[in-house]
């Protein structure tokens, strides 16, 4: 379902330097401010060869193997898990300021069983995992199995404490996920789609016709309506954010926005659509990737003519983090990638391939994390620097605290780092406790 690809689409990377031998020099990333801007609605007149909306389009070329850059937090499902289709493992990624490599499987022990459905918020800390518990779980299909049992997982942490919410019925799937609630949709065939708080019940009206929650990186809860050519988002309210439409000589398909967060901004920067080509003996078709600015004009556009292509969101103005897949790789085989639109290349990153599928990419942060690590219960974030200070929330060990770009404070013995919670408040915590 349309719907599902959208709600999938938000989760995060992490960091490193590129070192040794021949590998290019790796994109710089940085966390300069955004723009808080609107999608541009594509020209409503054919674009010709080679343009788009008078914009020349700029080939993008393969370039070499990457490490993950340093300053990312990336969230990316791992195919080949699961039953039935569904998204597979999710893990986070991310190095270290020495230069460490770490990839964590996340989700509850049952969750080492298939996952079926997801949604992810990771600029507030949350996840939804719909997990088959016990026997054959539908995904992608709106088909119940004898005996089966979904069951779901969610977490306000990032991934690492989980709670247990309750069975989900049958042909119900996760659609989007806010604090203090996740919205699921029940969808049977030959019937109206039924959007609706779980566990409570509590039926949800779409404020805009046609329209499906889902999470947009870094903004949240959306609603999201696509109709033939035309996708556009619009906010809880109903208020329009951001449309984009496929001009004529594009795939009849929605186009699809590409997200940026960045610092703590958030703008809407890119939107895609697949426009038809001939295919070679490997397969391939050709994606066009349009940047634009505050006054919704394009100021970048951007093909690729190998593989398969698939843009999840922007780590600095100029680099894209997805998956693609190389002109020589097998079709459906989608590594990820860093794409530096400055240079015109796509950097495969290979470390995020584990050999067993695809890493899909999924969402991810920008800035400089610290892990808890305390070898005991949990860490208190402290609204000040003091050790009576109001607790913000004590975190398990594995949490990722965003570092905030404030001198350390030195009290009461206690060396306190200025962070942010994973739900986005801004504390202190001990720098014992705190692996950087």
């Amino acid at each position: 379902m349309a719907r599902l690809f959208v709600a999938a689409i938000v989760l995060a990377v992490l960091a490193a330097a590129c070192s040794g031998g021949s590998k290019p020099r790796l994109p710089a990333i940085g966390t300069p401010e955004a723009t808080v801007t609107a999608m541009a609605s594509a020209s409503s007149t054919p674009f010709p060869a080679g343009t788009l909306d008078g914009i020349p389009l700029q080939l993008l070329t393969l370039g070499g193997d990457i490490a993950l850059p340093a300053g990312l937090v990336v969230y990316y499902n791992v195919s080949g898990y699961g039953k039935g289709g569904g998204p597979g493992r999710l893990h986070r990624a991310y190095r270290d300021a020495a230069g460490q490599l770490h990839v964590d499987p996340l989700g509850p022990d049952v969750a080492k069983a298939p996952i079926t459905w997801q949604a992810l918020d990771v600029e507030h800390g949350l996840l939804a995992l719909e997990v088959c518990a016990k026997g054959m779980c539908a995904s992608g299909e709106n088909v119940a199995y004898p005996d089966s049992e979904a069951r779901l997982f969610t977490s306000a942490d990032g991934g690492i404490t989980w709670t247990d919410s309750g069975v989900i019925p049958d042909d119900t799937f996760v659609s989007a996920i806010a604090p203090g609630d996740v919205v699921v949709c029940t969808c049977r065939p030959g019937e109206p789609e039924r959007y609706w708080h779980f566990p409570s019940g509590e039926t949800i009206s779409a404020p805009v016709r046609g329209a499906f929650p889902a999470n947009e990186p870094g903004v949240g809860l959306v609603w999201s309506r696509e109709d033939g050519p035309t996708r556009e988002v619009f906010d809880w309210s109903g208020t329009s954010i951001a449309r984009a439409a496929t001009p004529p000589g594009g795939s009849p398909q929605s186009p699809f926005f590409v997200a940026s967060a960045i610092g703590r901004e958030f703008a809407f920067r890119a939107y895609g659509y697949w426009t038809p080509i001939p295919r070679s003996a490997q397969g391939g078709s050709r994606l066009v990737l349009a940047t634009v600015n505050e006054q919704n004009r394009t100021t970048g556009a951007y093909r690729w003519d190998g593989g398969d292509f698939r843009t999840t969101v922007f780590v600095s103005p100029t680099n894209v983090l997805g998956n693609v897949s190389p002109p020589e790789q097998a079709l459906g085989v989608f590594p990820a990638a860093l794409i530096d639109l400055a240079a015109r290349t796509i950097h495969p990153i290979p470390e995020l391939n584990p050999g067993l599928g695809a890493p899909f990419v999924r969402a991810a942060l920008v800035g400089t994390f610290a892990r808890v690590k305390t070898g005991a219960d949990c860490l208190n974030v402290r609204e000040k620097p003091a050790k009576a200070s109001l607790s913000l929330g004590c975190y398990k060990d594995g949490v990722l605290l965003r570092v905030r770009p404030q001198p350390e404070q030195a009290a009461e013995g206690v060396t306190w780092i200025a962070v942010e919670t994973p739900e986005g408040r801004a504390g202190w915590a001990s720098a014992e406790f705190l692996e950087r």
